[in-house]
């Protein structure tokens, strides 16, 4: 067990339920060795290597990111982080947004599932 510092935040203008909650979300990736921390604050995903006991990169990701899920295989990039109006889709691997989409209205309860390619109706 271990406690982590994140850098100095501004204000939290965000309404999250429990209110004052700055880090809403944490994931580890399938691997085990990294946890990603989200930032409602600063509106980013902090990654934190467990072998190193070190924080590593800032991901913006868009306002007030309130959760996180992340495949449960290394086959699948992905991992997702839902902000007021978007969902940023991760690149596990190489720690950065590769995508965000339009999700409406406060998303919550991110579930990220992996669908076999000859499941898919459209490609």
């Amino acid at each position: 067990m271990s406690q982590i510092a994140l850098p100095p935040m501004p204000w939290m203008n965000c309404r999250v339920e429990p209110p004052n909650t700055p880090v809403h979300g944490i994931t580890m990736t399938p691997d085990g060795k990294k946890i990603w921390i989200t930032s409602v604050s600063d509106g980013a995903v902090y990654v934190y290597d467990l072998a190193s006991k070190k924080l590593g990169k800032k991901i913006a990701v868009g306002e007030c990111p309130t959760g996180s899920a992340c495949p449960r295989t290394a086959s699948m990039p992905g991992s997702a982080m839902p902000t007021p109006m978007n969902t940023s889709i991760l690149d596990v691997k190489g720690e950065k947004e590769i995508a965000r989409i339009k999700v409406g209205k406060a998303p919550k309860r991110v579930l990220v599932i992996e669908v076999p390619q000859d499941q898919l109706t459209e490609k």
